[in-house]
């Protein structure tokens, strides 16, 4: 019997060894697809700069309310919400802590609903895989992910939300831009026409088994979330339109 020929054979193929990525710690992550790549620029994209948007446009709310319309009069310092914890105990004082509070409110529950929307644009398994969770199997799955998306949503806050930054920074790309593109979408998403918002009550019991996690992770209920969303879009829009009030009311 002639014995097997164990003789290695040339590789034609190609060894491909990767570079070590420039960065390291615990926030860094190294993508292995496309998919979750996508994933993580769009999730920085929505919490962000949407963050950051959020607070801008409630700032504008707040220093120019109606009858004004059109772009803003303005450039005001962003509205914080989270306490730099130096008040004095005075009157003032306490309109600023319920002033912060009530912003903290709103940016919380606008942060939630751009979870709940990137849940809805990306498969559960490429979210899970980006964010490190375990695979899908049931709800200590579930609670796992609802959890790194909402880590990252306070660190959002936690960053943007202390002041400093300014209306016209923040809006430098254009606020009728910002508006459409980085507000509008979610209340679009909330809508409760549209097929995406269906997707919070639709037919698949995993859908709404995931958004009702997150939700109750949030300690929100989702119409204090439509509440939060819908409210600050309809205020929002009057600095959208002509400042002649030209379209005022009409579909963006």
């Amino acid at each position: 019997m002639t014995p097997p020929d164990t003789t290695p054979r040339p590789r034609t193929g190609l060894r491909l060894v990767l570079a070590r990525a420039p960065f390291a710690g615990p926030t860094i992550r190294l993508p292995e697809s496309d998919a979750e790549a996508h994933f993580l620029h769009r999730r920085k994209i929505l919490t962000v700069n949407g963050t950051h948007t959020t607070l801008a446009f409630l700032t504008l709310a707040l220093h120019e309310p109606p009858p004004h319309t059109g772009l803003p009069a303005g450039d005001y310092e962003l509205l914080r919400a989270v306490s730099d914890g130096d008040g004095g105990g005075g009157d003032e004082d306490d309109d600023e802590v319920l002033r912060v509070e009530e912003t903290h409110r709103m940016v919380w529950s606008w942060c939630v609903a751009r979870q709940l929307l990137l849940l809805f644009e990306f498969p559960s398994e490429v979210a899970r895989a980006a964010l490190g969770c375990p695979p899908d199997e049931g709800d200590a799955s579930d609670r796992s992910l609802a959890d790194a998306l909402l880590a990252g949503a306070r660190i959002a806050i936690e960053r943007l939300g202390r002041g400093g930054d300014t209306t016209k920074r923040v809006l430098g790309g254009g606020v009728v831009n910002r508006f459409e593109t980085r507000l509008k979408p979610i209340a679009t998403f909330l809508d409760t026409s549209c097929a995406s918002s269906k997707w919070l009550r639709g037919p698949s019991h995993h859908a709404r088994r995931l958004a009702k996690t997150v939700l109750r992770r949030a300690k929100l209920t989702e119409t204090a979330v439509r509440l939060s969303v819908l409210g600050l879009v309809a205020d929002a829009e009057r600095f959208a339109v002509p400042a002649d009030g030209a379209g005022a009311g009409k579909k963006l």
